[in-house]
């Protein structure tokens, strides 16, 4: 395992007792280190926003941020995210007429990074939307939902990834699983979503998922001001919340294959056959271990 601390390599001078990285969308990836000798540490002046990163057998934790720091007896707690502090914090911003691209590139400024965007058109007009005193992940979460993709930190990036997208990727592994196979639980959480309907004053417009015969309905009330827009939220919306009604849990060996966003496919003749993407992994690097959430992907909406 090598920590790099303000670009400088200090692992020599570590005795790690604990390293937890969480690799996830919607939020902020994490990193939770803990360190003996706190008086080697100490010698690095650790301050917020300073930079670390963890790397081990392939795995590349990405650029992280300190946010915490606390010392404990003869150790130290480091707490890092990939989102720098003044990027969590809640504000309020109004947008008017402006495309996807602007607006990330606005969110970006704010947090001192660049953004790439994958799948999605980047010149997509939105006329009006705010942020409700959310951080900068929880806002651009709740409007890339909408527009059927997640939002996520990559190598320093603000990043919006169509669904749609990436579960056309490669798939990074290929999982057989067998039924009452341990450290693996399969779940659906109820009915999937048979339609989805945007409704604005003067319109509306619905978007259904063809392989749901019996589902739920919804109607969602939106600052929307035309039929396009309307239907491109309903689809996203749908998307999204399909993507959710069915997930796979597995615990394995360390893998550093797996990351959020990443396509696995599952054989093994039971019910949780088929392809799906991954939306949260903690990799436990000190003690070799990976746990890993899927959800299967959606194709059939329309």
């Amino acid at each position: 395992m090598r920590i790099i601390y303000q670009g400088l390599d200090i692992s020599q001078y570590m005795l790690v007792r604990r390293c937890i990285d969480h690799d996830c969308v919607g939020r902020a990836d994490a990193l939770e280190l803990e360190l003996e000798r706190a008086e080697v540490w100490d010698r690095w002046h650790p301050a917020e926003d300073d930079t670390i990163k963890v790397t081990h057998n392939g795995y590349d934790s990405g650029k992280l941020y300190v946010n915490t720091v606390s010392m404990e007896d003869t150790h130290y707690k480091i707490y890092a995210t990939s989102l720098p502090c003044r990027a969590l914090r809640k504000e309020y911003f109004t947008y008017k007429a402006m495309s996807l691209k602007d607006i990330m590139a606005s969110c970006a400024a704010r947090a001192g990074l660049d953004w790439r965007v994958y799948g999605l058109d980047e010149t997509i007009q939105i006329p009006y939307v705010t942020q409700n005193g959310e951080g900068i992940a929880a806002f651009l979460q709740r409007i890339l939902m909408m527009e059927g993709a997640v939002f996520k930190v990559v190598s320093g990036r603000l990043t919006a990834i169509g669904i749609e997208y990436a579960q056309q990727l490669s798939p990074a592994r290929t999982v057989a699983l067998s039924a009452g196979q341990r450290h693996m639980q399969y779940m659906r959480f109820g009915k999937k979503y048979k339609r989805l309907t945007v409704m604005a004053p003067y319109f509306s417009v619905s978007a259904e998922d063809t392989a749901v015969t019996d589902g739920l309905s919804e109607t969602w009330g939106l600052p929307v001001s035309n039929v396009l827009q309307a239907g491109r939220w309903a689809r996203g919306l749908l998307l999204c919340k399909n993507l959710k009604r069915e997930s796979l849990t597995m615990d394995t060996t360390f893998d550093p294959f797996l990351t959020a966003m990443a396509r696995l496919n599952v054989t093994g003749g039971t019910q949780a056959d088929g392809r799906w993407i991954v939306y949260d992994v903690t990799h436990d690097i000190y003690n070799g271990k990976s746990s890993v959430i899927l959800h299967r992907c959606v194709e059939t909406v329309k």
